[in-house]
């Protein structure tokens, strides 16, 4: 169960020699080089699937620390908007429509501005979780447990960051708020036992 539509994307991994799982964002892991292909793929017809090779890359990379569990960029879908929109553009009608050209242009002018603001949001998703003081993965026994508490902290901090002036009123700080989530997730299952982040706070 998704609780918000998140723009940062993310990345949950664990660590090969520990067996530890956690939490990263693209702005630490991959920093602009990411961002940077990221953008470009928006002007590369079926782009898209450039970013799938990156967490491939990833795991069969010998000297990287971690495994990729899970990777909120990637896609498993053939089709996708992008993909109809590349597909679409090489049609002769499409060729010849000044409509389509501008509607082009627009849509590839969403993506670069929607890039860089999931940069930006990555940035709150490394700066929530290098402000835990706990490990909220701890006492995970599965990889689809790790996978679901991931994207639920995730989704949090985005939600944290949105709310966090009310949330340090409340004397709630980042450490606690994960720990809400963690104790609210089954702790080593992942499966949330609350709705909304609204529900969460007030628990």
């Amino acid at each position: 169960m998704k609780y918000t539509d998140p723009d940062g994307k993310y990345i949950v991994f664990k660590l090969k020699e520990n067996g530890r799982y956690g939490l990263g964002s693209y702005y630490h892991n991959f920093g602009y080089c990411h961002l940077a292909t990221k953008v470009l793929t928006n002007f590369v017809p079926f782009g898209g699937y450039i970013l799938n090779l990156e967490q491939h890359l990833t795991n069969i990379d010998p000297t990287a620390n971690f495994t990729v569990l899970y990777d909120s960029d990637s896609t498993s879908s053939i089709v996708n908007e992008s993909n109809i929109v590349d597909s679409v553009s090489f049609t002769k009608a499409a060729k010849n429509s000044k409509f389509f050209g501008y509607a082009s242009w627009i849509y590839t002018g969403y993506g670069v501005k929607s890039s860089i603001n999931d940069f930006k949001n990555d940035r709150k998703i490394e700066k929530f979780m290098a402000s835990l003081s706990k490990d909220p993965f701890r006492g995970c026994l599965s990889d689809s447990a790790a996978i679901n508490l991931g994207q639920t902290l995730a989704d949090g901090a985005l939600y944290y960051y949105e709310n966090e002036s009310r949330m340090k009123q409340k004397g709630i700080s980042e450490t606690d708020w994960a720990e809400k989530i963690r104790s609210s997730t089954n702790n080593i299952w992942g499966n949330a036992k609350f709705k909304t982040f609204e529900e969460l706070e007030n628990m």
